[in-house]
């Protein structure tokens, strides 16, 4: 599903992080794990195209890409519904002229949010809801790009232990039942 060689991070091209070279697999996860400004979400934005790299190869078979950022980046002024959010993940293709767009996803949105139990806040607006919920509707948003590869940017972060274990456990039901690799900031 995706392959680094050699590659070389940093910005302004001036190398940073060296040589990180791996390899992920259909139903294989990579965990990045280190502290706080390690360049843990550097790597993982060089390898997703969103930072130039400074050296190095990467490529990828997965096809689309599922993201699911950091919540802390979540704009939570803008009065987005939870279904909202979930459906701009399959909005890639979508366009004004389409009236057939929700009919179209209907199926995946239905698979999607039964997977991720987030049908009892598809109403509910994205700033009222837990730390936990907003993970579940990001993956969500995620999953309905039909993804091979799934990226999470630091899924657990501002969650007690309890969310904590239920989004991990989420995400390898999810792995599972969507035949993903998964790579996961911690």
């Amino acid at each position: 599903m995706l392959n680094v060689c050699s590659l070389n991070f940093g910005f302004t091209k001036k190398r940073i992080l060296r040589s990180l070279s791996f390899s992920l697999k259909k139903g294989e996860t990579l965990q990045l794990k280190g502290s706080n400004g390690s360049g843990k979400s550097t790597i993982v934005k060089t390898v997703l195209g969103l930072l130039d790299r400074v050296g190095g190869e990467i490529s990828h078979r997965a096809g689309r890409i599922g993201f699911v950022p950091q919540r802390s980046g979540l704009d939570l002024s803008i009065p987005a519904r939870a279904c909202d959010v979930i459906e701009a993940g399959a909005a890639q293709s979508w366009n004004f002229i389409d009236p057939f767009f929700r009919r179209k996803i209907g199926p995946r949105f239905e698979r999607v949010v039964d997977a991720t139990d987030t049908r009892a806040l598809l109403g509910e607006q994205m700033a009222n809801l837990s730390e936990g919920q907003k993970q579940r509707v990001l993956i969500a948003r995620a999953l309905m790009a039909e993804p091979k590869l799934l990226v999470l940017d630091e899924p657990t972060s501002a969650m007690d232990q309890q969310a904590e274990r239920r989004i991990l456990n989420l995400i390898v039901r999810l792995q599972e039942e969507f035949e993903l690799a998964v790579v996961m900031v911690c």
